[in-house]
């Protein structure tokens, strides 16, 4: 996250030791090295692999003695200029992973096999517009992040894909064009960095079977994906039925390709920067705030349908079984009893939504305003409860949207059928109210 790079170079600057222009260069230059490959381009989801920072080395360094200028006006006003410069060239030339292969197939074909290289053909335009002196590290360095945000969307790049072509075309490459790239901001007035959700744990290691069985959900993912390609051309489906069925397939693929080129078993739907931010604990005193932290744990894992769009499978069926039902069925509500449960609040025990709702009338927590770990109702036009997951923060953001953790749903818009756990942004004006938790 940005924050990091806010934390770690601005404690740096205000001790304004250094003991020459190389050592700040070299610095500036491994911290936003550092910062960018925790973000990914927006297509295809990606983080970039080798940026080019001997080049923006070499444009910092070719500068005016930076040594001990941290105090010096001058030092602020003019490296906006510079800063800029040295970023575009670090994108020069440089090259993403091709660990994600891209669920929107290359055009022309049915589905990405897999990705041959991943690079960066525009390294975007650095707009610096009027900077006047600024002689305060915080404000200078918050000046940098969002000019360097704003760089960040002018980048484009090509990916270069094995992709399938529509039969008899045997499979062949593909190029998806992409403009973008995106780090999270995180709190920039934070005294010390969010310590990073540890995504290498232990636990969270793919089994051999794990693996295998991600290997086959790829493979029937693929299977899936042209199959319903073929149906939808000779009109064996409709074009609705069509989208629903592939955007489930191409979820399930994008979390097993995950899975299998990163040997974990965390979730590419999961924001790992949205997680950092739930601090939650399951030790905590609060109610409210245990049900959130059982929920990240969900997300984390993650929970999926096993196979994708069975309804069923893994943990799935725990959360059914807690509930009293022993077959494939919608199970958002499920999981929210799961989580109460784990955290020692009361709830209806259901898998119904309505049935939710009509409990939290009668026993008084029924609300309109979000709580942590609140149970969320969504309506249908008719009025009638079908999806519900539990608020991971109440405080809604500029747009209106405050954050949330469902099941049975998936990592794009509102999906009441998805494959698993997913943490999500709802508008609360979508939102028909609320189930404070209360402890038992």
């Amino acid at each position: 996250m940005w924050s990091q790079f806010y934390d770690e170079v601005g404690t740096k600057m205000k001790q304004a030791d250094w003991k020459s222009s190389d050592e700040w260069a070299n610095y500036f230059s491994k911290k936003y090295d550092e910062c960018i490959k925790r973000g990914f381009d927006n297509t295809t989801k990606n983080p970039i692999k080798k940026g080019n920072v001997e080049l923006m080395n070499t444009l910092l360094q070719s500068a005016a003695a930076i040594s001990l200028a941290a105090s010096n006006p001058s030092f602020y006003s003019s490296y906006i200029t510079l800063l800029g410069n040295a970023v575009v060239g670090y994108w020069t030339g440089s090259e993403l992973q091709n660990t994600s292969i891209p669920v929107f197939p290359a055009p022309g074909t049915l589905v990405n096999l897999s990705v041959t290289s991943n690079v960066v053909t525009n390294p975007g335009k650095f707009s610096n517009g009027v900077t006047p002196p600024i002689t305060n590290v915080d404000e200078f360095l918050k000046l940098f992040i969002s000019l360097a945000q704003l760089h960040l969307t002018t980048i484009q790049g090509s990916c270069y894909t094995i992709s399938q072509y529509p039969p008899p075309l045997p499979p062949g490459p593909g190029v998806i064009s992409w403009t973008g790239y995106k780090v999270e901001m995180g709190k920039l007035n934070s005294t010390q960095s969010i310590a990073p959700y540890e995504i290498n744990n232990a636990d969270f290691k793919l089994t051999n079977d794990e693996t295998i069985g991600a290997e086959n959900d790829l493979k029937k993912a693929d299977e899936t994906i042209v199959e319903v390609k073929q149906k939808q051309a000779t009109k064996e489906i409709s074009d609705d039925e069509a989208v629903i069925l592939l955007e489930s397939s191409y979820e399930a693929k994008e979390l097993a390709t995950y899975k299998i080129s990163t040997g974990m078993n965390v979730s590419v739907g999961v924001d790992v920067d949205i997680l950092n931010n739930i601090q939650q604990s399951t030790e905590d005193d609060n109610i409210g705030k245990r049900i959130v932290a059982y929920a990240k744990i969900a997300a984390s894992i993650p929970v999926l349908e096993t196979p994708a769009t069975s309804n069923y499978g893994g943990y799935v069926t725990t959360y059914l079984n807690a509930v009293g039902i022993n077959r494939p069925a919608f199970w958002c509500a499920a999981a929210v009893s799961y989580w109460f449960k784990q955290a020692g609040a009361h709830s209806p025990n259901s898998a119904s939504c309505a049935k939710w709702k009509s409990w939290a009338i009668r026993n008084g927590l029924w609300s309109s305003t979000p709580v942590y770990g609140a149970a969320i109702i969504y309506s249908n036009a008719a009025g009638h409860p079908h999806h519900i997951g539990i608020v991971a923060d109440p405080n809604p953001n500029a747009q209106g949207r405050i954050t949330s953790i469902e099941g049975n749903t998936t990592g794009g818009g509102f999906n009441r059928d998805g494959v698993g756990v997913f943490v999500k942004n709802p508008r609360l004006g979508a939102i028909n109210g609320f189930i404070i938790p209360k402890k038992k």
